[in-house]
C-alpha cells in the first residue's frame, strides 16, 4: 500500500483521490520545459504552501447542512408570530439559549422584583405619612427604619431574601404592607426554584459530551470480498463510555422526478454495521474505535456511482450517533457529515489497537485516527458494474467447468471422507489456509 509513481499502472487509483489543487501540482511537477530550468525539489517547496493554501479557501466555500463538529447551517426566516411560540414554550427557549443571555434575564429578573416591592413599599410609605415622621419616636410607622427610596429598596430585598439583619421590620399596624409582604415572598421563591432548576437543567445537559466523540475527518471506499464497502471510524475518548448507543446515516440529495421535478433535499437511509458484520444491527460498543461500514449492494444510493462519479456528485452524508450518557442517564446526540471531496475512493483504515504482551493489555493510538492508507490496486468502477463482471466471470467458469467423465475420475477423491483436509482444499480453491502468520487480525503485537 505505498505510493505509486507516476508512470504505474496503477496509480490511477491514487491520483482520482487527490483534490484539484494536488492534481494541478503533479502535472506541473511533470511538465518538461519546467523540469529544464528548475528541479523538481524545488518546485514542491514552492507550491506546496500555495497547494495548502488553495485547499484551505476551498474547504471554507463547500456549502454543508451540517459542519463536522453537528452544527446544523440551516436558518429560518419568515415564520409567522415566532416571538409568541417561543414564549409559550419559555422553560425550553431559555434553556436553548446561551448561558450569557441567561444570566442576564436572572439578573435583571431578580434587579426588576426588588424594584418593583421597593416601590410599593416607598408608596405606602408616603401614604402612610412615615417619612414625615422619621425622628418621631412616638409615630407607629409601617414599616421600621424606611423613610426613603434607598431604605425601601433594602428593606425589600432583605424581605425577599430573607436576609433579616434586625435592623428593618414590619409593624401590624398596616394590611397593605402586609399583604405586599406575603405577595413578594411567595413570587420571590417561586423565581428563585424557576432559576435553580433551569441552571440546573443547563449544567446538567450532556450537549458537551459530544465533544468527547470522535470521527474520522475522511471516510472511504474500499473493496473487500468482491464488494464495495463505505467506512469511517467513531471513537469515544472517555473511560466513562456511553452505552445503548446506535448509529444512523442517511444521504441528502436532490432528486429528480421523471416528469422533470427537481425534489430538493431528499432523506436516503444507509443501513449502517460495523466492518465484519453484514447485519442490519447499528449498535456500537465504544470501548475501543470502531469502524463503521456501509455494505454497498442494490439497496444502496451508492450502488451505481464509480470512482470518477464520485468527484461530480452533490451529496452530503449524514451521521447521527444516539446514546445514553452513563454518569447523567441522559441521552445525547452526536452528528457529523461527509461531502464527496471527504470520502477517498481506494483507501483503508490503519489499525489503532496495540498489543503488549509485557502488559496483558490494548493500547490505542490515536495519531492514526484521522489517518488514510491508499490501496495500490482496487476497482475504480461502481459497485453495480462490479457485481456484474463478477456474475459475468462466475458464468464463464460454470461453463467451463462443465462435468465430465474425466472431472468425475479425477475428483474421485473428494469424496473420501478420510481425507477431509486435502478434500476441502481440493474441491474449494477459495478454503483458507489456516498457520502461523496467515490472517491479518489488525492488532500490533509489540
Amino acid at each position: 500500500g505505498g505510493p505509486t509513481s507516476p508512470s504505474s499502472p496503477d496509480s490511477h487509483v491514487h491520483r482520482k483521490s487527490l483534490s484539484n489543487s494536488d492534481s494541478l501540482l503533479y502535472k506541473t511537477e511533470n511538465e518538461p520545459t519546467l523540469t529544464k530550468n528548475v528541479s523538481t525539489s524545488i518546485l514542491q517547496k514552492l507550491a506546496a504552501p500555495i497547494a495548502k493554501l488553495g485547499r484551505h479557501y476551498a474547504g471554507r466555500k463547500i456549502s454543508r447542512l451540517v459542519h463536522k463538529g453537528g452544527e446544523s447551517t440551516i436558518s429560518q426566516m419568515n415564520i409567522s408570530n415566532k416571538k409568541s411560540r417561543f414564549l409559550v414554550d419559555i422553560f425550553t427557549t431559555l434553556l436553548d439559549m446561551k448561558w450569557r443571555y441567561c444570566i442576564l434575564i436572572f439578573a435583571l429578573a431578580f434587579i426588576l422584583s426588588w424594584l418593583f416591592f421597593a416601590v410599593v413599599y416607598y408608596i405606602i410609605c408616603i401614604v402612610h405619612e412615615d417619612h414625615l415622621h422619621k425622628d418621631d419616636d412616638e409615630w407607629k410607622p409601617c414599616h421600621v427604619n424606611v423613610y426613603d427610596f434607598t431604605t425601601a429598596f433594602l428593606f425589600s430585598l432583605e424581605t425577599q431574601h430573607t436576609i433579616g439583619y434586625g435592623f428593618r421590620g414590619m409593624e401590624p399596624n398596616c394590611v397593605p404592607s402586609m399583604i405586599t409582604l406575603a405577595f413578594q415572598s411567595c413570587g420571590g421563591a417561586f423565581l428563585q426554584c424557576i432559576v435553580t432548576g433551569l441552571v440546573f437543567a443547563k449544567l446538567s445537559r450532556p450537549k458537551r459530551r459530544s465533544k468527547t466523540i470522535m470521527f474520522s475527518e475522511k471516510a472511504v471506499i474500499v473493496q473487500r470480498d468482491n464488494n464495495l464497502d463505505l467506512l469511517f471510524r467513531v471513537g469515544d475518548m472517555r473511560r466513562t463510555h456511553m452505552i445503548s448507543t446506535s448509529i444512523r446515516a442517511i444521504m441528502v440529495k436532490n432528486h429528480l422526478t421523471k416528469e422533470g421535478e427537481v425534489i430538493p433535499l431528499c432523506q436516503y437511509p444507509l443501513k449502517l454495521s460495523t466492518e465484519t458484520s453484514f447485519s442490519d444491527d447499528s449498535f456500537l460498543f465504544l470501548v475501543w474505535p470502531v469502524t463503521v461500514a456501509h455494505h454497498i449492494n442494490k439497496e444502496s444510493p451508492l450502488w451505481g456511482i464509480s470512482a470518477e462519479e464520485l468527484v461530480n456528485q452533490h451529496f452530503e452524508i449524514i451521521v447521527i450517533l444516539e446514546g445514553t450518557v452513563s454518569t447523567t442517564s441522559m441521552t445525547t446526540q452526536v452528528r457529523t457529515s461527509y461531502l464527496p471531496s471527504e470520502i477517498l475512493w481506494g483507501h483503508r483504515l490503519p489499525p489503532l489497537l496495540t498489543y503488549e504482551m509485557a502488559t496483558g493489555g490494548y493500547k490505542i493510538d490515536y495519531t492514526q485516527f484521522h489517518a488514510t492508507i491508499p490501496l495500490v490496486r482496487m476497482a475504480d468502477c461502481s459497485a453495480k458494474e462490479l457485481a456484474t463482471r463478477k456474475r459475468r466471470k462466475e458464468s464463464i467458469d460454470n461453463n467451463n467447468n462443465e462435468p465430465t467423465f474425466s472431472n468425475f475420475a479425477t475428483d474421485a477423491s473428494c469424496g473420501n471422507p478420510t481425507n477431509k483436509r486435502l478434500m476441502n482444499r481440493k474441491c474449494n480453491p477459495d478454503f483458507p489456509s489456516i498457520g502461523r502468520g496467515t490472517v491479518d487480525s489488525g492488532i500490533t503485537i509489540s
